[in-house]
């Protein structure tokens, strides 16, 4: 693994599977993550999450870089109005080429209400994640089955990895190029092929 790319993309379930369960399923979630995240920081990989995922706000960590969707307005709407306070100053990766696509095929129209305004800006960030995922090679994607928040597709010959982490059990699957491959000796450790949540015990 190490060597194989310099970032890593994590996705998260959507808000509503996650964050009202109880304590115990929130402290699991966050030593599932940070393993995670330790282990890619060992093989010099940077993590990523898309900052207009909720989740990943709830569970960031100054080890973790934040991904941008959005231009600079639209994060001056979602500061004031969506709570999201970090829109204008955080320190974010960004891709301009994808959210100015995003804009011109999403256009605001011209004395639109907040409401609409909002509608818009949730197209803008859909597109833009649809178009930044691909751009991974490597992507881990924390899934409940059945709520997908995210599509995340491979194909033969691709050469990328996607590592899907079962939200419920925190056990990955891993995928080369679409096929799937023993998470031991893709990821080079005797126990990836266990749950998360006891990595490094």
């Amino acid at each position: 693994m190490r060597g194989f790319t310099d970032k890593a993309l994590i996705l998260f379930p959507k808000q509503e599977n996650v964050l009202p369960r109880g304590y115990d399923y929130l402290y699991q979630f966050r030593t599932a993550l940070d393993n995670l995240v330790q282990y890619l920081l060992s093989l010099d990989i940077e993590p990523h999450v898309f900052y207009s995922d909720d989740v990943a706000r709830e569970f960031h960590t100054p080890d973790i870089k934040y991904i941008a969707t959005l231009g600079k307005a639209d994060n001056f709407f979602v500061s004031r109005n969506c709570g999201m306070t970090d829109a204008l100053t955080g320190d974010m990766i960004t891709f301009p080429k994808v959210v100015d696509e995003a804009m011109r095929k999403f256009p605001t129209e011209q004395g639109a209400s907040q409401d609409q305004r909002f509608a818009v800006i949730l197209k803008r960030d859909h597109y833009a994640v649809s178009k930044i995922i691909p751009q991974y090679k490597l992507v881990v994607h924390f899934l409940r089955k059945g709520v997908a928040q995210y599509h995340v597709a491979s194909k033969p010959d691709d050469g990328k990895i996607r590592i899907v982490v079962d939200a419920l059990t925190f056990k990955p699957t891993v995928y080369l190029s679409g096929s799937e491959i023993d998470p031991i000796s893709i990821l080079d450790r005797n126990d990836a092929n266990r749950s998360l949540i006891s990595w490094g015990k």
